[in-house]
């Protein structure tokens, strides 16, 4: 929870107003001096990081040209609240007409397979196939070259998919990626609604559906 809340306000923080006068005179002052463009891109660079505040983690990782998107771990979040109470995404058609919702990982532990021969499925729990298996896309190649990730991580081996109830298919990524999950966090409170919804999430984590 504190790892959510520190994400949350450093990307929603606020630059300092002044640094959008001190980058333009600093480009400027690098217009009259007679050195090469790298010299000059440098200097402006080193502006923009002396005004903008940066964390020394985010530093080390530039320094380094680390990825940031990248992770060691896989976070996948469960929204165990009552089935009435979760959001929904809307499934959209090409003419931008909302035809239904997107699956979302508790449909698609109802739909796991009935068998297979490394996972037993009928006493998997629904924390546990969240930390083993994430929903499998298929790239469309009518997707514009600007809308592609260039930061998708190059694939060094073929994805294993397991095959769903109803024909969709999910990546098995827990022996290859550690995982977690995170789900709803129900603060102390002696309220009865609250208490009933906090053993309702507990429930839904290790319950085995059929």
């Amino acid at each position: 929870m504190n790892d959510s809340i520190y994400i949350v306000k450093y990307v929603s923080k606020s630059e300092p107003t002044q640094l959008d006068g001190s980058v333009a005179r600093a480009i400027r002052d690098t217009q009259r001096e007679e050195t090469d463009i790298s010299r000059k891109l440098f200097k402006v660079c080193m502006r923009i990081l002396k005004e903008r505040q940066v964390s020394a983690c985010e530093c080390a990782y530039r320094l380094c040209y680390l990825n940031f998107r990248d992770s060691s771990r896989k976070c996948t979040f469960l929204n165990t609240r009552n089935p009435e109470q979760r959001y929904r995404v809307l499934k959209f058609d090409s003419n931008g007409t909302a035809t239904g919702y997107c699956s979302n990982i508790i449909e698609r532990y109802e739909k796991r397979p009935t068998e297979h021969p490394n996972y037993d499925f009928d006493n998997m729990c629904l924390l546990e196939f969240a930390m083993l298996f994430e929903p499998h896309y298929e790239k469309s190649n009518q997707e514009p070259e600007e809308c592609v990730d260039i930061y998708e991580p190059e694939r060094q081996t073929r994805q294993r998919l397991i095959t769903l109830t109803d024909n969709s298919k999910m990546v098995i990524t827990g022996r290859f990626l550690p995982s977690y999950a995170c789900h709803i966090l129900w603060l102390p409170v002696i309220q009865k609604t609250i208490t009933t919804a906090y053993f309702f999430s507990m429930f839904r984590l290790e319950m085995r559906a059929n």
